[in-house]
């Protein structure tokens, strides 16, 4: 057990070390949902990075969920480069739609190839995240399609 919390220790120093400022334009482009900003700020080559908010790191399709940012979402999700089951802070962007609750964003995500039970680092899939902050919607949905 020990052996394991080390290594879960290690991964996540390394990942939040890795992470990139998530700068105030960039805030402003996911709050207001507003992708031609995010183009202004962001390239695709970091579609896939880890950006550090308050110290957890999330990819850029991760912060669109935490936002409900439904356009930039989108967007992203048209992007080729980017990686449905790229993790950081031991989440892919599917465990954080089940974690704050964001059916169609879920069901987008599925319908575009995301594993729904592909469990995180930490062992848990996107249906122990909804049961975790009890998101009974997801948990239904979930629950139907697996």
């Amino acid at each position: 057990m020990n052996k394991f919390l080390s290594i879960f220790l290690f991964l996540s120093i390394v990942t939040i070390t890795r992470a990139q400022e998530f700068n105030k334009d960039m805030y402003l482009a996911f709050k207001n949902d507003n992708v031609s900003a995010l183009k202004s700020h962001v390239d695709t080559s970091q579609m896939n990075e880890c950006f550090d908010i308050k110290g957890n790191p999330y990819t850029l399709l991760a912060v669109s969920i935490k936002f409900k940012s439904a356009a930039i979402f989108k967007y992203l999700l048209s992007q080729e480069k980017v990686d449905l089951e790229q993790t950081c802070g031991g989440k892919s962007a599917i465990q954080y739609a089940a974690k704050y609750g964001h059916l169609e964003m879920l069901k987008t995500l599925i319908e575009k190839g995301a594993i729904s039970k592909k469990a995180a680092p930490n062992g848990r899939t996107a249906l122990d995240y909804a049961k975790k902050y009890k998101q009974q919607e997801i948990i239904d949905y979930l629950s139907s399609i697996e």
